[in-house]
């Protein structure tokens, strides 16, 4: 009734892909510059960088301490993947920006140079206070052309720039209602409706940067908002506890979005036992992992959980 259509798949949404997460929070370039070996033997196609590579939500510039070299060391991790033959995405969890408030794991958060600049930006609750996503870091307000203008230049950095060729964007679920009073709204309900709007601009920067880039979007542990159907050309089974979940969203996607639909079955680790492809493949989705490798006692110590490329996983 609506006139939604799914956004169409490439060929590259269907590649396996190995995620940057084994390594957890502090990853490495140089962690990830060495499993590529192991990713070309296997015929891993896509390499994810995930959560934690930047210094503060709202700015994503590399972080000093694991990224040192900014720019430029992004970059020449970027070329490094494709050299191997491979593809590369980035984690981005867009519109949000810290403004001193609360924390998520081991981060507490500071303040975004964004939102230093721009705290007239955010998107406010009826009694005035920040409006926050599922992180507690203050929304920014989609509605304005500045802050799609802003979200539009970070695609052109990652893709144009950098190298990447598309994006893992995170805890994705919904925009709250925004009652700040300088944003001129003729009602709250703009800021979200401008949501899967933004959204799908995204999406088409990116395509226009890089014709076949993929754009999963993750609601993690929820089915992904209506109006996000058409911004994302790979859905994914967001977080499963279990084999029987990846199975049944796989199932459901392809219900929904159509049988052709690329669907990331999330990392197989997971799964029941950690090692359930034929739930992943079966179901018709597109296999993932986050092993680590090789086995380096230093980087053990720092893991919380270790998942490593065993012989039998191999």
């Amino acid at each position: 009734l609506r006139g939604v259509v799914p956004a169409q798949p490439s060929s590259e949404d269907f590649e396996p892909a190995w995620c940057s997460w084994g390594y957890e929070f502090d990853v490495r370039p140089e962690e990830i510059e060495g499993i590529l070996p192991m990713l070309t033997r296997l015929g891993i196609r896509w390499v994810t960088l995930d959560d934690r590579w930047f210094d503060h939500y709202g700015d994503w510039n590399p972080r000093q301490d694991t990224f040192p070299g900014g720019d430029e060391r992004m970059k020449n991790l970027v070329d490094r993947i494709h050299q191997t033959g491979l593809k590369a995405q980035l984690w981005w969890y867009p519109l949000c920006a810290e403004d001193g408030h609360g924390q998520w794991d081991t981060l507490t958060y500071g303040y975004s140079q964004i939102f230093r600049e721009h705290p007239d930006w955010v998107v406010l609750n009826p009694d005035g206070s920040i409006a926050r996503n599922n992180r507690h870091l203050a929304m920014l307000c989609p509605a304005l052309p500045e802050v799609q203008n802003y979200t539009l230049k970070l695609v052109k950095r990652f893709i144009g720039k950098w190298g990447f060729d598309g994006f893992k964007l995170d805890n994705i679920y919904t925009m709250a209602l925004c009652y700040n009073p300088a944003h001129g709204h003729q009602r709250p309900e703009e800021s979200m409706r401008a949501f899967g709007s933004l959204y799908r601009q995204i999406l088409a920067e990116s395509q226009r940067l890089r014709p076949q880039a993929v754009i999963q979007i993750c609601p993690c542990g929820t089915p992904l908002t209506f109006d996000l159907i058409s911004a994302t050309t790979q859905t994914v089974t967001a977080d499963p506890t279990s084999s029987y979940q990846v199975r049944q969203r796989i199932k459901f996607y392809k219900a929904l979005m159509g049988p052709q639909a690329a669907v990331f079955a999330d990392h197989v680790e997971l799964t029941d036992g950690g090692m359930d492809f034929a739930s992943q493949i079966g179901a018709g989705g597109v296999p993932g992992t986050k092993f680590v490798w090789p086995e380096q006692p230093e980087t053990m110590a720092r893991l919380r959980e270790v998942w490593l490329l065993t012989s039998e996983k191999e």
